[in-house]
């Protein structure tokens, strides 16, 4: 079963979109990994974790500049070295 929505997005959200195939299974993924981030969170403040809006944008920024540095060809060729 499936519900139809009509939605007004910004700009460059629009043209991100229009680079799609398949619109709808593209935001019925976004929705889905947003709902499981909800999901994580929620429980992690159960289990006594202070995640703060604040914190949450800190921890992203460091996993951000480790992504960048995993990926960055210096450390590739690094770690391909035997």
């Amino acid at each position: 079963m499936s519900t139809e929505f009509v939605i007004e997005l910004p700009d460059e959200l629009a043209d991100r979109l229009s680079e799609e195939t398949d619109v709808s299974a593209f935001v019925t993924e976004c929705v889905r990994k947003y709902v499981a981030d909800e999901r994580t969170l929620h429980t992690l403040r159960q289990a006594g974790f202070a995640l703060s809006p604040a914190r949450l944008e800190q921890a992203g920024r460091v996993l951000d500049t480790g992504g960048r540095w995993i990926s960055s060809p210096v450390y590739v060729r690094r770690r391909s070295r035997p």
